[in-house]
């Protein structure tokens, strides 16, 4: 009966647990982690504890075993003291709701006292692993103490105190060994989901990217009424480049070329690289001239720029731009008319910017 309890605490404990990793996977709990979420954190394991004394063993009518030091574990070992001590407080007083009696105050004094001791192991430079292992032996020899000094029936301190300590310690390290999975779970997921929108080469936004954000963006403009205007760019004679010193200093120069659009386009500005020696520059909320600014702003800056190869030797590259604006020309799609706008700049002489 005493394992089918301490069987029905942890699945409570890992279930509360789980719900609140779903919940909290964008917003991780870690030292760095803001006050909010630090806040958040530790309401949460006090609620948690104090849950999970609401389905305590019962060894006598004052004296309840339960997991309830685990959330403040969880707390405190991801978060530090701050969520912990929250966690400690609601606790602490959660405990009083079941009788002010010698126990609720040892009670009260113990998960205190496991609190500071946390704390110090907390900041000792261990391994994850080994801070884990010695706050459960600590957190299970302080109940033990206050158990040894409450009961006296050594029949029933035979019976709980083994089954407490195995319960403690398989709880503790399933607790731990789930928040660990979905952290490291949820960031392999943002890591996938950022590469496959990112172009290996450039670290720029890739052709999926720039369709995603395209799409909305014009899709924006069209029901709020604001402007939006489009830049496709080419690197003009790039199979030179790639014919006279090999694919990999042609690789640079496209790194090089992805470093010179960031810097000569606004901060807020969605460049891309579409494939190939081909960029893209998506201006919210701008005008034509400002837009043909822009273009021209790109063109100075990689006409002045000298990408360097691994050989040490500068060469000089220019890049042929097309500019398109919405709302103007609506006939036409955007895309079409932005490309149309890159063909007239390649067809009269390249290192120039043509606009529709």
């Amino acid at each position: 009966m005493i394992i089918k309890d301490f069987f029905v605490n942890i699945t409570i404990l890992i279930a509360l647990l789980f719900l609140y990793c779903q919940w909290a996977k964008d917003r991780p709990l870690n030292a760095a982690a803001p006050f909010s979420t630090k806040v958040v954190a530790g309401v949460s394991g006090g609620l948690l504890g104090n849950i999970l004394m609401l389905y305590s063993i019962h060894v006598t009518d004052e004296i309840r075993a339960d997991l309830r030091y685990i959330p403040l574990l969880i707390a405190m070992v991801y978060g530090g003291w701050l969520p912990g001590f929250i966690c400690t407080v609601l606790i602490a007083g959660g405990r009083f709701l079941y009788g002010v009696n010698e126990a609720s105050n040892m009670a009260a004094i113990i998960i205190i006292v496991t609190y500071l001791g946390f704390l110090i192991f907390c900041r000792k430079k261990w391994a994850f692993t080994a801070k884990v292992a010695a706050m459960l032996w600590y957190a299970n020899m302080m109940f033990s103490l206050i158990f040894l000094m409450i009961v006296q029936d050594k029949q029933i301190i035979g019976i709980i105190l083994p089954v407490y300590w195995v319960m403690c310690f398989a709880g503790g390290w399933l607790a731990v060994y789930l928040c660990e999975y979905f952290r490291k779970a949820h960031s392999l997921f943002k890591r996938y989901e950022k590469e496959s929108y990112t172009d290996f080469l450039t670290k720029l936004g890739n052709v999926r990217y720039f369709k995603q954000v395209f799409n909305e963006r014009v899709q924006q403009a069209e029901e709020k009424g604001e402007e939006l205007s489009l830049i496709y760019l080419d690197i003009d004679f790039f199979k030179k480049v790639n014919d006279t010193y090999g694919h990999q200093e042609g690789d640079r120069v496209l790194r090089e070329m992805g470093r010179v659009l960031l810097q000569s386009t606004r901060s807020y500005d969605i460049v891309c690289r579409n494939g190939g020696e081909e960029f893209s520059v998506i201006l919210p909320d701008c005008t034509l001239p400002k837009a043909v600014e822009v273009a021209e702003r790109v063109r100075k800056a990689v006409e002045l720029h000298p990408f360097t190869l691994s050989t040490g030797e500068a060469i000089c590259v220019t890049v042929s731009l097309g500019v398109a604006h919405y709302p103007t020309n609506q006939e036409k799609p955007l895309l079409k008319k932005a490309d149309e706008a890159l063909y007239l700049a390649k067809q009269n002489g390249r290192n120039q910017v043509r606009f529709t």
